[in-house]
Order: structure tokens, then sequence, then C-alpha cells
């Protein structure tokens, strides 16, 4: 009987699932979630060539990622069914099937009710919350709202029983919570299952005393614990090792909203429509459960757990919005939330599992009250408060939830489910597939370059644009936002500014040395964008094909490539783009290692290295880089809300010592509690940015003013001010910083630097340059130096060049002293000329002519020797455009250098086969040591083997991995990710003790009890 009516209902079930999202297997189109296209993409990507098994993810600029639980479903359902799409489809459908067996199951073995079962799982499969992420295509989302119901049935099983087979089956539901969840959502389900443990403890409920209860609990976290740990391997081994996918990391920028967007988000707001509805009626449920249920343990439960997540779905909303502020702020991990409404999933079970148990009630009630003894007992007033009030109230809720159950049945039916991209997309996308080799592609979409987000309607009724997704389709990387590495996704904020309101010409060759080989311009395509790649050296059509233009970059270099020479960079990001504009220089043929992002390595990396190239930093920006940590303090870090972060350094490629930085807009106030260890005279230096719209800063120490800074200038650019040396007393002080008017202030680091300790790093970086074997390189946008900014798209190194005024003079730090050249680089414009400049009182005239047909050209002067120290440079007449300038000494034996010759470099031979993402086998042939780089975001497990010695990777060109091989000659080099390693360990862990698991479960079974009986 009761596997006759289990049957039926399953039935039911499916047949409602079958009626609300039939549609969605009427057409081969994508689901029409506005992530379906991306869920697809990866499913299809990562189903090729056993990708899935690797810890390294190869689109984008690549990044680590801990192999996901759900891919043990989905890949091996593409493969099996051939379609990446038609995959996701049946996938989807078994969700909501297995949504409504879970809620099914759990309301079962707690009320043996079949009816109220039934009628939970239909509430727990049609409603808005649940639409809401199937209209939004969050596919790891629905599953993980799909199985949670399974986590806290296991779970109270556990506790109760304290068998081991039991603590197993919970252990198996771990797994699932932590490898297969979304890990949004395994952090909502990870935090109600302690409050579960907690409840448990707290409410007694015929399970001895409190001292029992915390044993219980202590047993099955412990066994559970140990088995979760060797069930989910694959995950924890390499995790522990350093491989961990970056979004698990808290505050990581791509996961992380400002609090001020929970406030004003209009993707939040179309969550909230029937939030205080859904709140009311829970509200009605938990009271009515609370009052027919006395003290049951688990109905408590929910209904704490559904009004705890009701108020984090708020976000920042009234009432009590103080208090969420502060657990943003507090709480380890809530900032990472993008979506605060998906608390409201947790809601939705506990309000469908209350349902059930008002359900079951109501059936004992109409089963144990018979219609005569009603009729007598209507007319006393005691009867209908114990009986007919909650009646009401269940039958109140009853008739509510089947109306919504109707409307989110309409909704469903009536939602456009599925989508069809047009054909002449798609095969111009297949195209690049026939090309071989290893390369990666950038996009434009409608709202700009690596943009994955579009207007509805232009490619179908999503907001992802089918280019942007389209790496399952060609099967090349896509640049999209640098992937999940904040290192790479730096690197590609930059390439945007440069490219966008910069509009410099040589973004091509920037991009193409990173891989990047060809550009898409679809027809949709943002105008701007279209015009700066078009007007790009170095690319040119390949196809065009019903409206979408595909550009070939003749720049583009292979993913593995080696330097015989490198530089030090003291600088950010602008420096590529300053040198790109330098004859014969080449990101390829000459490595760059920034200084901030290597300064352990700092006198390592300078015994071989070519240069020391001074950009936007300074000397005194290389003594605070050199200091210890506790030294210097980046006011970026930590800074939960939007309007006290800015982007800009990262944007103009400066460098920085924090990023985001602390952005003071208007009349506001911050203060800095820090701490010293030690009494002691210290140096108070403060690093921010000059610009010609600033406000003025005061800045108090213990609230005592040390100083007033108006930092006005003609560009804008950070720099060091000495606030001041002052003697502090060990313990917690406070530095305050006061912006004053309607404009912004930006600060960039705050530095607390014993006197004595300051002086020895100076000296120690003043003996390391003065010793240093290589050139001295000094690179500066002339409109640093110069007031007379004057924008020049598609032809200065960044987009700007000066117009030489009256203000004339500029000064100039020289690091070591020596014999050095100047470089002019000089606008056409006038096209012929006399310059005049000058440099530590010697003057040098130089008579140019600028050819028919050429933009720039280069002016070299000296040779002229130079001391440490600043040095006043003047350049003349007015009106001359000047674009960059280069000081560079010349080495021992040089009489003089041509700026030709200054990166006139032949690179090693280099030859590469990828065998699978995570291994590169490299041969590579070269004269003299060398710098080998793969262009892969960075991350510290890389290695480079050569005989089977190992090499460590350095971070370079900000974002990548390079390997400093000291060897010359004809060499085999092995390229591996190390987590792949500790991958496969842990997969292998993971199988044994699945399969382990298995055959326990099998073996006391009642069903082989009773199979081995038959036999006996």
């Amino acid at each position: 009987m009761l596997t006759k009516k289990f049957t039926l209902h399953f039935l039911i079930i499916f047949l409602v699932v079958e009626i609300i999202i039939f549609k969605i297997f009427l057409d081969s189109g994508l689901l029409a979630g506005t992530d379906a296209i991306g869920h697809v993409g990866q499913v299809a990507y990562l189903s090729r060539s056993l990708r899935w098994l690797y810890a390294w993810r190869t689109w984008d600029l690549g990044f680590p990622e801990n192999i996901r639980g759900l891919d043990f479903i989905l890949v091996p359902l593409t493969l099996m069914v051939g379609n990446p799409s038609f995959a996701t489809k049946l996938f989807v459908f078994a969700c909501f099937i297995l949504a409504g067996l879970a809620m099914y199951t759990l309301v079962l073995c707690r009320t043996q009710s079949h009816n109220a079962s039934l009628i939970a799982a239909i509430i727990y499969i049609l409603n808005n919350s649940l639409f809401i992420q199937y209209a939004e295509a969050h596919i790891f989302i629905i599953f993980s709202y799909a199985f949670a119901p399974l986590i806290f049935l296991f779970l109270d099983k556990a506790l109760k029983t304290g068998s081991f087979k039991d603590t197993l089956n919970l252990a198996l539901c771990l797994t699932v919570l932590i490898t297969f969840f979304h890990p949004q959502m395994t952090y909502i389900y990870v935090f109600f299952t302690t409050f579960s443990l907690a409840v448990y403890a707290l409410v007694p409920e015929k399970q001895g005393n409190f001292l029992l209860r915390l044993r219980k609990i202590f047993k099955v976290l412990a066994i559970g614990g140990i088995l979760t740990f060797l069930l989910a391997s694959f995950f924890f081994m390499p995790a522990i090792f350093g491989s961990i996918s970056p979004y698990f990391m808290p505050g990581h920028p791509s996961t992380t909203r400002p609090l001020e967007t929970y406030q004003y988000d209009p993707w939040l707001f179309l969550e909230r429509i029937d939030y205080t509805n859904f709140t009311i009626l829970l509200a009605m449920a938990s009271a009515t459960a609370l009052l027919v249920t006395r003290r049951d343990r688990q109905v408590i439960f929910f209904i704490l757990a559904g009004a705890m997540a009701t108020f984090m779905a708020k976000g920042t909303q009234p009432p009590i919005s103080e208090f969420f502020t502060w657990m943003y702020f507090n709480i380890p991990g809530l900032a990472t939330f993008r979506e605060y409404m998906r608390w409201l999933l947790m809601a939705t079970l506990s309000y469908a599992f209350l349902v059930g148990i008002l359900i079951a009630r109501l059936e004992l009630i109409v089963k144990d009250i018979k219609i005569s003894k009603a009729v007598k007992k209507i007319r006393t007033w005691i009867q209908p408060i114990k009986i007919l009030l909650p009646t009401g109230f269940m039958v109140a809720i009853l008739v509510i939830s089947s109306i919504n159950v109707v409307l989110t049945s309409l909704s469903f039916i009536n939602s456009t489910q599925t989508y069809t991209h047009q054909e002449k997309y798609v095969n111009a996308l297949q195209w690049m597939g026939t090309i071989p080799g290893e390369f990666r592609v950038a996009e434009v979409s409608s709202l700009g370059y690596g943009e994955n987000w579009i207007t509805p309607g232009i490619v179908g009724v999503g907001y992802r644009d089918i280019f942007s997704d389209s790496y399952y389709i060609h099967d090349k990387p896509v640049l999209q936002t640098g992937g999940w590495v904040p290192e790479a996704e730096n690197f590609f904020k930059f390439t945007q500014a440069s490219g966008g309101w910069r509009r410099i010409g040589n973004l091509a060759e920037l991009l193409g040395a990173f891989n990047v080989r060809y550009i898409i311009l679809p027809p949709h395509a943002e105008s701007r964008w279209v015009e700066v790649f078009k007007n790009q050296d170095g690319l040119y059509p390949a196809l065009n094909y019903a409206g979408t233009l595909i550009l070939e970059n003749e720049n583009w270099a292979q993913r593995v490539f080696a330097s015989s020479r490198y530089g030090l960079v003291v600088g950010g990001r602008e420096t590529m783009t300053s040198l790109l504009t330098i004859p014969n220089f080449n990101l390829n043929s000459y490595g760059l290692i920034f200084v901030d992002q290597n300064r352990l390595l700092f006198n390592t990396l300078a015994e071989d290295a070519d240069s020391i190239i001074f950009s936007d930093g300074s000397y005194l920006d290389l003594i605070f880089t050199l200091l210890d940590d506790k030294y210097v303090i980046p006011l970026g870090r930590n800074l939960g809300s939007s309007n006290f972060k800015s982007d800009v350094g990262v944007e103009k490629g400066k460098l920085t010592f924090s990023n985001p930085i602390l952005r003071l807009g208007g009349p506001v106030e911050w203060k800095l509690p820090f701490n010293i260890e030690k009494s002691d005279e210290y140096i108070l230096w403060i690093r921010l940015a000059f610009d010609c719209q600033r406000g003025t800063l005061h800045i108090k120490l213990d609230e005592k003013m040390i100083g007033s800074l108006h930092p006005l200038g003609f560009n804008f650019k950070f720099s060091w001010v000495n606030l001041g040396t002052f003697h502090l007393e060990r313990g917690t002080h406070t530095l305050t910083l006061s912006n004053h008017g309607a404009t912004i202030n930006e600060i960039d680091a705050i530095a607390i630097v014993p006197s004595q300790v300051m002086n020895l790093t100076a000296e120690k970086v003043l003996n390391s340059i003065r010793n240093f074997q290589g050139r001295i390189i000094i690179v500066k946008e002339a409109e640093d130096l110069f007031e007379g900014i004057y924008p020049l798209p598609f032809n200065a190194s960044n987009g700007f060049a000066t117009k030489i005024t009256r203000s004339n003079m500029a000064e100039i730090s020289i690091p070591k002293p020596g014999t050095y050249m100047i470089g002019l680089r000089l606008y056409a414009q006038p096209r012929m000329g006399i310059i005049n400049f000058s440099i530590a009182d010697k003057s040098f005239f130089k008579f140019y002519n600028i050819p028919a047909g050429e933009n720039f050209i280069w002016l070299e002067l000296g040779p002229t020797n130079l001391e440490v120290g600043k040095h006043r440079i003047s350049i003349s007449p007015t009106g001359t455009m000047v674009d960059v300038l280069v000081i560079y000494s010349l080495n021992e034996g040089e009489k003089r250098l041509g700026i030709e010759e200054l990166f006139n470099i032949s690179p090693p031979s280099v030859s590469f086969k990828q065998l699978n993402p995570t291994t590169y086998k490299v041969h590579v042939s070269s004269s003299q040591p060398f710098l080998l780089t793969l262009s892969y975001a960075y991350h510290p497990l890389w290695r480079a083997y050569i005989d089977g010695r190992e090499h460590r990777s350095i971070l370079s060109y900000t974002f990548a991995n390079s390997f400093k091989i000291d060897k010359s000659g004809d060499l085999d080099i092995t390229i591996y990710y190390l987590g792949q390693k500790y991958t496969e360990i842990g997969l292998v862990i993971s199988l044994i003790s699945l399969i382990v698991s298995i055959l326990y479960l099998t073996f006391t079974s009642n069903l082989f009890r009773k199979f081995k009986k038959g036999l006996v």
C-alpha cells in the first residue's frame, strides 16, 4: 500500500514538473535563462579531452579551480547524449524531480503522511524563489536547493540514532554540500546545518540530558567529519596545498559587492517582488505550527531558520538594517555574497516543511473529530480557540499556498524557456574553430570590450553574449574579465581603460603579446570600441561574415615564450604601453618583472637583471616597497563601502600599494587605528594622488593636527609626502584623515617607520642600485612631467601627450651616477624644427624633420654625466609636442647607444606542446640563460623542470608566470601545475572512500539482508 501510494505521488510530482517546464524539450535551443549559455559553454568545453578532471582552467587568462562535483554528473551526461544543451535541460528537469522527492521524503519521515508530503513537495517545487533561479538559469543553485532537504533529513537521523550507517549517509550528503553546491549556497546551508546542531543541543526532546546530546553531536561530527574529508578529498587535498578556486577566498573582488549595492540594485529588486507576502505567509505557518506541535525540536529549528533566512534575504532594507550592516563587516565570508535574496531559498525550505507539518496535523483533526461531536462542541468558546482557530489558519495557509502554486505554475508555463542563436553568428564562430594552434580571442559586445552582458533581445532573451561565451563553439579561450585571479583581472581592467578612455594605439600589441590572436566585432558591438580596434596597428580583417567582423592580430605571440633579457620595473602597468613606443621593444623578447610584486626576490633577481626601469615609480617608492610589511599600511584593504573605493590606480596603470585605494569624497572623515610595538621616533609618510581637482586633507595623530595637504597637480600621479617625525609610545594610536570641500582625495598608503629603520633601508637600497651591474632606465610620460596635457587618441603611448607651454620646467631623479643618453618622442606638430633640451645645467640642441606619413620621431641626445639626486629639466620651444621621455645609462665600455639599439634583442627559439591543461612540453634553444614565460595567470604552484631540477614561478608582466632558467643550449623543459598532483591524490582517496562506502551501505541494507535470507 505504501509503495503504491509513493509510486502514485512520484508520478504526480513527475507530471507537475513535466507540465511546468516541458517546453524546454520542444526544440534544440538553450535554456532561456541569463546564465544558461555560460553553463552550457563550460560543460561543453570541459567535456573535451577530460578537461573537467584537471585543476587548471584554460579559458580567459587561466585560473585554478577545484574539480566541481556537479561535473561528475554533467560531463558524463553530455558525453552520453552528445549535446551539452540537451544534457543541461535533462539535468534541470531531474533537479526539479529531486527537489520534490527530497522534500517529500523529509516530511514523510517526520509525519508519516503521504498527502502532507505530496503537498509540501509541490509547494517546494512551485514557488517564486525557485522560479527566479530557473529564469536566471542558475543551475548550480537549483541543484543546491533541490538537494538541501536531504542534508537536514540525514543530519536529524544521525543525531537521533548515532549509528555509523546514518553518520555515513550524512557524510555523503555533506560531501555533496561542499563539492557540488554553488559556493554561496554551501555557505548558507553550512550555516543552518551548524545552527541545527545548536538547536539540537539546546532544545530537549526525549534525547536525554544536555551532556548526552553534546556527546552525540561530537560523535557525529568526529566520525562524519573524517568520512566527509575522505570522500571530498578531491576538493580538500589540493585546497590544503594551495590549489583552490580563487572565488572561495574571502573578500575576492569578483564575488564581493559593496554594501550600498544591496540598497539600490535593480537585479535584487526583481527578486524582492514577492518578499513581503511570503514573509507574512511564513510567519502565519510558523505561529500555527508552534501552536499545534508544542515543543518539537525540528519544528522549532525550521521556524527559527525561516525567520533568520528572511531577515538575511532583505539585506540592508529596514527594519534593523544596522544589525545587517554590522554582520556584513564582521562575519567572515558574508561580504562575498552577491545576491542576498538567495537566503530566501532556505526560508522556502522551512515554509514547505512547516506546511507539510500543518497538513499532517489537519489530517489528524479531520480523522479524529466526528461531525456530531463537532456540532456539540461548537457552542463552547474554548474549543474554537483550541481547534477551530488553528484549523482555520491551516486551511487559510493551504488555500493561499494553493493560489501561489497556481500562479507560479502559470509563470513557469508562460515564460520563455528556450532560445536559439541565429545561425549567422554561429557560422562565424565555427570558422575560428578551424584555425589550428593555441591562442586567445577577445570580443566586443554591445557594452564594450570584454563585457559578457548585453541588452536583451540582441542575440536572444538572455543577458549573456554568445560571442563572450563562444569558447565552447571554437574551443579557444575568450577574454572576459581576465579570469578569477585578481592580478589577471587587474591586467584586464587596465587593457579596458587603455582602449576605453585613453584610446591607445598599441592595445593590439599589448594583447598580442599574451596570446590574443583574434578580435571579434559582432554586428551589435559598441561603436566606440569598434573604432578603437579598427585604429590599432597590426590588426587586419580575417573574416567578414553576415555583419560579424573578425580581425587578426599580427602581433600575437604563442602562449609560451622566452626572453633572453629582463628588467626590474619600479612602476605600474603603464610601463608596458610606454615601452612599446620605443623602437625594437617587444614584450616577448624583453621580460618585465615588477618589483612591488616580487619584493622578497629583489636582490636575487637583480643579480641577472639587464636593467632597473623607473617609470611612474620613484626611488622613494622602491624604498617603501622593500620595507617590512608592518611599516606600510595599504589603505585599500577591507573597504566594505563603495563610497571609499577607487580603482583609479589599476585603470591608469599606476604603481599602488593597495588596490583598490581609499577614496574620500566630500566632507568625510576616516580613522585608521594602528599599533606601535616599541616606543621610538617614527617618520610618518602618506602616499596620495595629485591631480587638478583635489580637496583639502587634514591629518590628525591621536586627535592632534599634524598636517594639512591640498594635493593639486596638472596631471594625475601618486607621490609620497613626509608628515614629520614623531615620538610614539608603545600601544594603539589613531590617524584621522578628514577631507574638506566638495572634491575628492585618493590615498594609497600610510607608512609609519622608525627613523633608524628608514635610514638603514634607504642606505641598503642606495647600495643595491650603486652595485647594480645593469642599466638604469627612466621612462616618463611627458604629461607626468610638464603642464599642457593634450589628447592624441591612437597615437600617443597612453592616449595623451604634452604640448610644451611656458611652464616648461620639471624635475627628474637619477638613482645612480653615470653616463646617460636621453630619448625624446616627438609628435609631428610641427613636423620640423629645433628642440632645446636642458638637464643638470647642460643644454642639447637638436634639429628634427619628421617624414611625411609618420606621426612620431625619436630624438637621441647625449651622452651626459649625471650625479645621484634630483635634476631640473626643461624643453623648448613652446608648442612642441612631446609624448615620452627616456633617460638610460650606458654600460661600461659603451660610448653611445642609440634608442633603437636599447632593446634590439634576438629572443631564444621556443616550441611547445600542450599535453593537457596542466602540462606543457617545451623545447628552447638559447645561447644564454633566459626567462621562460607561460602567459597564464600567476600561481605559485606552476613549476618548470629541467633534468629533474625544479624552478619556481615568478610573477611577471603583473599577472603571468615566468621561470628564471640559468642554463643555455638546447633544453627540454616540462611546465607543470603542481595542484594537479594533489588533485589526483585526492581523487584516488575519494574514489576508494566512495567504493567502500557504497559496499558498506549495500551489505548493511535491509534489501541485501532479505536477499541473503532468501538465498538461505
